[in-house]
């Protein structure tokens, strides 16, 4: 039970209950967002960036990531091996919560977080743009502090990417794309 989940306390919690709380937590995080920006007095849609991206921008920001997760995962292994034992071993429930709550609503809610809400406070103080992009990419990877420090380290070129896809498109869409690949990759 080395792998298990636990709670802040220390207690292992079920499989069940952690996949859904990963689901849930971010689920929260993403529907208190527009009232926490508006209290800030930021539009969802010209602070935080939720407007449509550019289609060639945004592919070309996805390309580059998707090569910078399959190199860093060939020269570092930070996935692991393609063991599908855990996912066998669990029920279907546990699975799709572990998917939707690691896979597609973790990645939305730290980037309207961190590249949308963070970023667009930042960018209103002396940091503008380019400190902003380096705070929150710092910020970022910290919060993945339970990773190696290889690990931890391609994760802040990587939130560096993932605010200067923000940056360049002007849309917090690309890079939540972008972070959901990575995670879908990853959870497996």
């Amino acid at each position: 039970m080395a792998d298990a989940a636990r709670d802040l306390s220390g207690t292992v919690i079920s499989p069940l209950t952690s996949s859904l709380l990963k689901a849930i937590v971010p689920a929260a995080v993403i529907a208190a967002l527009p009232f926490v920006a508006g209290r800030r007095n930021l539009s969802m849609r010209d602070d935080i960036g939720l407007v449509r991206s550019p289609l060639l921008g945004s592919v070309m920001w996805l390309v580059l990531y998707m090569i910078c997760m399959l190199t860093t995962d060939i020269l570092i292994d930070w996935r692991g091996p393609w063991d599908f034992t855990p996912w066998r071993n669990q029920t279907i429930a546990v699975s799709v919560l572990r998917v939707l709550g690691v896979g597609i609503l973790g990645p939305i809610a730290e980037e309207l977080v961190f590249r949308g809400y963070a970023q667009a406070l930042l960018k209103r103080t002396p940091l503008k743009v380019d400190g902003s992009v380096i705070v929150v990419a710092i910020g970022w990877a910290a919060l993945h502090y339970k990773y190696s420090g290889g690990t931890v380290a391609m994760l802040l070129v990587c939130g560096l990417m993932l605010s200067a896809a923000r940056e360049a498109t002007g849309s917090v869409i690309t890079p939540t794309i972008m972070h959901t690949v990575w995670n879908l990759y990853a959870v497996w």
